[in-house]
């Protein structure tokens, strides 16, 4: 009886082991394989999501630019504001586009006169835009300090902004 006990023992054993390798072991490394696939996949999601949120913001600041190296953006901005601030610009002067890879700098010369309430007003509105314009020159001259109140001054104005040509293709 001792042989068959052993022996018997001896196939249980090797049952055990047989099963053990080729059942529980294989289902533990294809779990550890999930559990890895499940981890990388988290991280690509949310990698996924942080650049869908970058791209989203650089497409609000993007809003903020002209669409085209034209100047003809700036001149509507400014003539928009110079109605709301109640000046009729007198003179205005495109300079030609300067390339600076990877941007595009457009400046416009405006000459007008006005009020010091209309300027601030004119400023303001484009300081406030949702627009990037930036104010690179203000001339103000022409007034006599003895008849400041009679006479209004003219002015010089130099804006510009960037044209950033798209990073991404659209659609794709």
């Amino acid at each position: 009886m001792k042989p068959v006990l052993v022996g018997g023992l001896i196939g249980l054993v090797i049952a055990w082991a047989l099963g053990y390798n080729s059942i529980y072991a294989r289902q533990q490394g294809h779990a550890r394989l999930k559990r890895t696939q499940i981890v990388q996949e988290q991280a690509n999601h949310q990698a996924r999501e942080e650049a869908a949120k970058f791209l989203e913001q650089l497409e609000q600041y993007r809003r903020q630019l002209p669409p085209e190296p034209d100047t003809s953006w700036i001149v509507r901005e400014a003539i928009s504001a110079a109605q709301k601030a109640g000046l009729e610009l007198t003179s205005i002067a495109q300079d030609a586009p300067r390339e600076s890879a990877p941007f595009t700098h457009l400046t416009v010369n405006f000459q007008f006169t006005a009020t010091y309430h209309q300027l601030g007003t004119f400023l303001d509105y484009l300081e406030q835009s949702n627009r990037f314009i930036r104010v690179e020159r203000l001339t103000v001259a022409g007034v006599d300090a003895t008849r400041a109140s009679e006479e209004q001054p003219s002015i010089q104005l130099t804006l510009s902004t960037l044209y950033v040509p798209p990073l991404l293709a659209k659609g794709g």
